[in-house]
């Protein structure tokens, strides 16, 4: 790509920012930056309180389900290799495995509305 290419490609994201006097974008994949996982705890453990609310009762409170849940989200990223996913995407994939196992249904559209309600809380 050369410099004109650049430049008209760069044009409406320089606009965007410049508009919502935003002065910098840092991008850390990985958390070598900034450490992020304090918040990501944070996004995961009250989706999975607001979730278990939806689940059908079991033996578990409403917290041990957060953690078991927060839990699986953590051993799937590190099976993974540490692969960045979106929150949303990583924490739905879990709930379908989660009830699937336990049998208890399948991942309603309030539950799906709830978990992409709480991934864009995390992202913005």
């Amino acid at each position: 790509m050369n410099q004109i290419e650049f430049e008209k490609n760069s044009a409406p994201l320089l606009e965007y920012l410049q508009q919502r006097n935003i002065d910098a974008v840092a991008f850390d994949i990985d958390n070598t930056v900034l450490d992020t996982a304090g918040q990501f705890h944070e996004t995961l453990y009250a989706l999975g309180l607001e979730i278990s609310r939806e689940i059908p009762r079991v033996s578990y409170t409403y917290e041990e389900i957060s953690r078991q849940l927060e839990n699986e989200v953590y051993a799937v990223y590190y099976k993974n290799k540490k692969k960045p996913v979106m929150i949303g995407t990583q924490f739905e994939q879990v709930l379908v495995d989660y009830l699937k196992h336990l049998s208890l249904g399948s991942v309603t559209e309030k539950m799906r509305e709830r978990i992409k309600f709480y991934e864009q809380r995390h992202y913005t």
